[in-house]
């Protein structure tokens, strides 16, 4: 029988494949348009963003509503694990020079990873405890 956490984690990777096709979705679009590395990058996590809170709360978290002040902190979690994947990004085509779309990939790895451990360890940590 699977964990709470394997159960969890297997909806939020689910969820996390659907994030992931919008936010590359949006970066293609974007480098259609000619944008930036890092533009494309930022408007396409910011709507993998609102989709993940929207989601992975009502699904992977089992939260029916969300409060303001969980939404809030939810966003500061993305955006710390935003910030995780801003850096890979850099690191991936400044240091590695590897070229844009596969370094894209890799730090939306890393936003992934890094998001659904910051909110299951400290945001939702309280709910699942709820949910046994």
């Amino acid at each position: 029988m699977l964990s709470d956490t394997s159960k969890s984690f297997g909806l939020f990777l689910v969820i996390g494949l659907a994030n992931g096709m919008l936010t590359f979705t949006i970066i293609a679009v974007l480098y259609a348009l000619e944008q930036s590395d890092e533009a494309a990058n930022f408007f396409g996590i910011l709507g993998g963003m609102i989709q993940s809170i929207l989601l992975n709360s009502k699904f992977t978290f089992q939260q029916r509503k969300i409060a303001l002040s969980k939404s809030i902190a939810f966003f500061f979690i993305l955006l710390i694990s935003y910030l995780i994947n801003f850096c890979v990004l850099y690191l991936c085509l400044n240091v590695f020079e590897l070229n844009s779309l596969l370094s894209q990939l890799i730090a939306i790895i890393f936003y992934t990873f890094s998001s659904y451990i910051f909110l299951k360890k400290v945001l939702f940590k309280q709910s699942l405890a709820e949910l046994k």
